[in-house]
């Protein structure tokens, strides 16, 4: 049985209109590959699952339409996952991926060991890094600053930050 190599290229967000069209966060050296691409995966549950690509729009927002999604209750069951592309159909492999922050996927642990979700972005702004957590249908930004990291686990791909009194009362489970 021959395995299928997966390239991770970003993640779906929340669904959009009527006929179950999925916005989605396509890292930037990978928007043309999935604009070519016939289909993509979605990891749900550590499964990565196959999807035909009914339609993709990069409009002022990228939107994806996969094949027999058709309502938003059927799109929403595909929010906050992590997409990725057969190798194959990626066309900037060649060396390390600049464009992926190494704590792209790590779980986001407490100081109270309560798990918030998981890291589905990190952008740099000037003066301050935010990393968007995923936690089932929500995502929010969170500061990540060397005072409030406790500890990092890379081979358990976790991360242990400090969340200020009140703060994570904000984003409960």
């Amino acid at each position: 049985m021959n395995t299928i190599e997966l390239k991770e290229v970003g993640f779906t967000k929340k669904p959009k209109g009527v006929n179950g069209h999925i916005k989605i966060h396509i890292d930037d050296n990978y928007v043309d590959d999935v604009s070519r691409a016939r289909a993509i995966f979605i990891d749900i549950n550590g499964s990565r699952v196959p999807f035909l690509i009914e339609k993709f729009l990069t409009d002022s927002h990228m939107m994806i339409k996969l094949e027999e999604v058709d309502s938003p209750q059927d799109a929403e069951q595909y929010s906050a996952k992590t997409v990725f592309l057969e190798v194959n159909e990626v066309t900037n492999i060649d060396g390390p991926d600049n464009s992926m922050h190494p704590l792209i996927g790590y779980a986001v642990i407490d100081q109270d060991n309560i798990r918030r979700g998981h890291i589905s972005s990190v952008e740099e702004y000037p003066n301050q890094v935010m990393c968007f957590i995923t936690n089932g249908d929500s995502t929010f930004m969170f500061p990540i600053h060397e005072d409030n990291i406790i500890e990092t686990k890379k081979e358990t791909e976790e991360i242990y930050l400090e969340i200020p009194e009140g703060l994570g009362d904000l984003y409960n489970n």
